[in-house]
């Protein structure tokens, strides 16, 4: 009985021993880990990124249709991992919805012209990565009538969260991004879905 209490015993040293240990090797691992993926995002970014983004943007408005958006930007890497952009957006046209009646010609279009900061991470060991971005837009919206032109009906300083992937080939890549951007349709929020292709250069 004293035999097999001493050996419990010594196994339960040996495990507090180790805890520590195991501890400390997890969070250095960790801490590696960390490093690699700054090093590999890093040396994809470069110093400077530019690129174009193309989408549908579906206006939380149910009295519009959803339109086509555009958005034309230059990032610039200002830290590990983070950069920071100025873009031309053009949130689209969206026309006035017209299954109630007869046809309006009436479309509310909405730009501008925002900076933003994104936070970038690779999956190791594939050429994916996956950012995150917040920004600040100054956005027009216009009311556009057939044979009647156009007239500016509100502006505002709105904010703009995305969240998107792309693969990198070599110092370009593809990717996807969906964004949210409240308050410039009707008062409404706009949900945009995108491609968008970028270059990465010194």
């Amino acid at each position: 009985m004293r035999l097999i209490m001493k050996k419990n015993l010594l196994a339960l040293g040996v495990v507090l021993c180790a805890q520590p240990f195991s501890t400390a090797q997890a969070n250095e691992e960790f801490r590696l880990y960390l490093e690699r993926q700054k090093l590999i995002t890093n040396e994809i970014l470069k110093e400077w990124q530019a690129g174009i983004k193309v989408g549908v943007g579906i206006p939380m408005d149910d009295n519009y249709e959803t339109g086509t958006s555009l958005e034309l930007f230059v990032a610039k890497t200002i830290s590990d991992q983070i950069t920071m952009d100025v873009r031309y957006h053009d949130f689209g046209e969206y026309d006035l919805d017209t299954s109630f009646a007869l046809d309006s010609g009436i479309n509310l279009s909405t730009t501008g012209f925002g900076v933003g900061l994104s936070a970038y991470n690779q999956v190791e060991s594939l050429d994916v990565m996956f950012s995150s971005r917040l920004g600040l837009v100054s956005w027009d919206s216009e009311v556009n009538l057939t044979g009647a032109g156009s007239a500016t009906v509100d502006d505002g300083l709105g904010l703009v969260l995305s969240f998107g992937g792309e693969r990198v080939f070599e110092n370009k890549s593809v990717g996807a991004e969906l964004s949210l951007t409240p308050g410039i349709v009707a008062e409404e929020a706009v949900i945009s879905i995108s491609v968008m292709v970028k270059t990465f250069f010194e």
